[in-house]
């Protein structure tokens, strides 16, 4: 699958992707030695990737059985995105106005979320470019990179959502405004759209998945 031996970064991006469009599914049992085949790794950059995973959250690590998928649980993904609305708020709030070519990126983005509404993994792609856009000019760094970060966690339940038929057009409709606030240079309004954008997603991502997992696995 690679043309090199991967960096520790590569492979997490490549799991993590098979975690967010369902090839890994919640609740599965890492095969270390199938994995590692089928991306023509080792086990060592392998057990590094995963690792880092286990550190942000997107994979468990069990004594002595390796790793697993965690379990979809409402709680989890209401807290999730409870927490991207609240740092990626803060890093719009200080946000410097994007250059034009920026807000022409921006506006493709947004229009090839629109057309893929029936395309799971390629619309959880979009979502997450457009926040990766809205948070992209804040000069603090580590609120720009800790909202990527648990933006990349909800993603699976964002793509799991849309095939048990989450309408996002109400998303759609909520990210169109705050990116409108922002390019009018009006950051904390923008910031107020994407609150409750999140956390209305929020609330119906919840209402699809568990209360609570605990015990399972």
């Amino acid at each position: 699958m690679f043309e090199r031996k991967p960096l520790r970064n590569d492979v997490a991006a490549e799991i993590l992707g098979r975690i967010i469009d369902g090839r890994l599914p919640a609740g599965s049992r890492i095969n270390e030695s199938t994995l590692a085949t089928e991306l023509g790794i080792s086990r060592t950059p392998l057990r590094e990737a995963m690792l880092c995973l286990t550190s942000d959250g997107a994979l468990a690590a069990d004594m002595g059985r390796g790793f697993r998928v965690p379990h979809l649980s409402g709680r989890e993904v209401s807290e999730l995105l409870e927490a991207v609305a609240v740092t990626a708020g803060a890093a719009m709030r200080g946000s410097a106005e994007p250059d034009l070519k920026s807000r022409l990126e921006a506006g493709n983005i947004l229009s090839r979320a629109r057309i893929q509404l029936d395309a799971p993994a390629s619309f959880c792609e979009q979502f997450y470019l457009l926040i990766r856009y809205l948070t992209g000019t804040s000069p603090n760094r580590i609120l720009r990179q800790e909202s990527l970060r648990l933006c990349r966690l909800t993603l699976r339940y964002l793509f799991e959502g849309l095939t048990r038929g989450l309408d996002a057009r109400s998303l759609l409709e909520g990210l169109d405004t705050a990116l409108g606030q922002f390019e009018q240079g009006r950051p904390d309004a923008a910031a107020d759209a994407m609150d409750r954008t999140l956390r209305d997603l929020a609330r119906e991502l919840a209402a699809r998945f568990p209360a609570e997992v605990a015990g399972r696995g």
